[in-house]
């Protein structure tokens, strides 16, 4: 079945269905207006956690919490960022581990990259392997973030 496959197929052309363009300007007022608060806390609840096993990126890579549209955390291998992404889910809190593989493993992407004789496919691969994302949409809530905290704290 292939489901979740990473595939790549360039863009031949962007085309915008007729009421498409005011359907997105509300989604993104939307997103732009909620609160960060919670995901605020859960920042603060993250950094609480021993850094020698899980790297906050968004701290990291100095991004505010209202650009977020997921939160991304680097744990310390491939075995414990499955594990932590079972029990999430298991629980309910849709955790993603965004590439299944790193990028220059995707057919057709290895075409396009550019430079292709400076890019380190160990990083890339490394990266993928480790990387974890939480929910930071508007539904996340206080049971929520506690629910990811307990987890974390279990693996990290």
């Amino acid at each position: 079945l292939k489901i979740g496959q990473t595939s790549y197929k360039p863009l031949e052309a962007i085309e915008m269905t007729e009421g498409l363009n005011s359907l997105l300007s509300v989604n993104l007022t939307a997103k732009m207006s909620r609160s960060v608060e919670n995901v605020e806390l859960l920042r603060a609840r993250i950094q609480q956690l021993d850094c020698s096993k899980l790297i906050d990126l968004s701290v990291s890579w100095d991004i505010p919490v209202e650009s977020l549209l997921r939160y991304p955390i680097l744990l310390k291998d491939r075995v414990t960022r499955d594990n932590v992404l079972l029990r999430l889910n298991q629980k309910g809190i849709a955790a993603t581990s965004m590439y299944q593989s790193a990028l220059t493993k995707v057919k057709g992407v290895s075409d396009v990259l550019p430079y292709k004789a400076n890019y380190n496919d160990a990083v890339a691969s490394d990266f993928a392997d480790r990387l974890l994302t939480l929910p930071s949409h508007s539904g996340l809530d206080l049971r929520s973030i506690d629910t990811i905290d307990e987890v974390l704290q279990t693996f990290a």
